[in-house]
Parts: C-alpha cells; sequence; structure tokens
C-alpha cells in the first residue's frame, strides 16, 4: 500500500514537469498571436526557499523571449494570460531580449 502511494506520488511529480514542457509547445503561437514581439516562451515549475525560513513558495515561471523590450500593458496581459492557461496559482513573468 505504501509502495502504492508513493509510486502515484512520483508519477504525479513526473507529469508535473512534462507537463509545463508541453505547454510550452502549445502556448508559444497563442502567446505570439496576443503580443507578436514574443517569439519564445520557456515555462517551468518553481520552488523558492528562502535562507532565513524553512517556507518554500511554489510557483511557475514563464520565461519570454521578446524581439525588443515588453511594455508593461502587454506584460501585465500575458500574465493575466498565461496565469489562466496554465491553471497556475502563482506566475511570474521574465523577459529577456
Amino acid at each position: 500500500m505504501e509502495q502504492s502511494s508513493q509510486i502515484y506520488e512520483l508519477e504525479n511529480r513526473l507529469q508535473q514537469y512534462t507537463a509545463y514542457e508541453r505547454l510550452s509547445r502549445e502556448v508559444v503561437r497563442e502567446v505570439k498571436a496576443i503580443c507578436p514581439l514574443v517569439n519564445r516562451i520557456s515555462l517551468s515549475n518553481i520552488v523558492e526557499a528562502q535562507a532565513d525560513t524553512t517556507a518554500t513558495k511554489h510557483y511557475v515561471v514563464a520565461v519570454l523571449g521578446c524581439s525588443r523590450q515588453l511594455p508593461h500593458e502587454d506584460r501585465a496581459r500575458i500574465q493575466k494570460w498565461l496565469k489562466a492557461r496554465t491553471k497556475a496559482d502563482s506566475l511570474r513573468v521574465i523577459t529577456t531580449n
């Protein structure tokens, strides 16, 4: 029974990692339609640990490759859309040129 529970937990973790890989391939065209400046996207599940506490934060990070600097309004719109699209409780967006 314990092994079955461990296998189930490990399968769920693996699915989380591979889900964002697949989702990145799907949403790159969609996000480009929303904002043509975006030409690359990477999605990943992140765990942030702090040095002064044992608490951790879990969130999805989206790294967007842009042809030039992304205007604040576009960034906010993409972040809101990605949060809904990824079904993430918390999402952070990082842009690169």
